[in-house]
């Protein structure tokens, strides 16, 4: 699974293509950050569908930034980053271990 253009627009409820570069630069900016905060590389977040939704709530965070629920959300994104760091060391001691 990958978080797409598609599946981007979905979450933030937009339709056409007016915005669809910045959504796209988001989308990259979003792998990069869940890169960055857990070590999961793209490949491993496309297997991992926690990785989809911290990267839509980041593309939600940023889109909006107006938006009044910034500070939950955030929490939310930074609970769910800790998550995954953790699946991300399960996966590299799997993959230590011979377990692929």
């Amino acid at each position: 699974m990958a978080f797409e253009l598609a599946e981007a627009k979905d979450v933030l409820r937009i339709d056409g293509t007016d915005n669809d570069r910045l959504i796209e630069s988001l989308i990259r900016a979003a792998v990069d950050h869940v890169r960055q905060a857990t070590g999961l590389n793209e490949e491993e977040q496309r297997e991992e569908p926690q990785a989809d939704t911290v990267k839509g709530m980041l593309v939600t965070l940023w889109y909006f930034a107006d938006h009044s629920d910034d500070m939950k959300l955030q929490r939310i994104i930074n609970g769910l980053l800790c998550s995954l760091s953790a699946r991300a060391a399960e996966i590299r001691a799997e993959k230590g271990s011979g377990g692929e």
